[in-house]
């Protein structure tokens, strides 16, 4: 793994156990975190599905849990 795609993952850890400490009835962990390359420039350099996995765990709307 690239150095900055470490830094990004380590980053989305620490955003995630947050968001997932704060929510009553949570699970105690997440799912992986899957960065890749996007595929569509516009769309920045990296993507993840972590937040649309997560959601379907927490119910809530994915758009909402990616913008925490």
């Amino acid at each position: 793994m690239s150095d900055v795609k470490t830094h990004i993952t380590e980053w989305l850890s620490a955003g995630l156990a947050r968001i997932v400490a704060g929510t009553p009835g949570a699970p105690g962990d997440f799912p992986a975190i899957a960065l890749e390359r996007s595929k569509q420039a516009v769309h920045g350099d990296y993507a993840t599905s972590v937040a649309l996995q997560l959601a379907r765990t927490l119910r809530q709307n994915p758009r909402e849990l990616a913008a925490q």
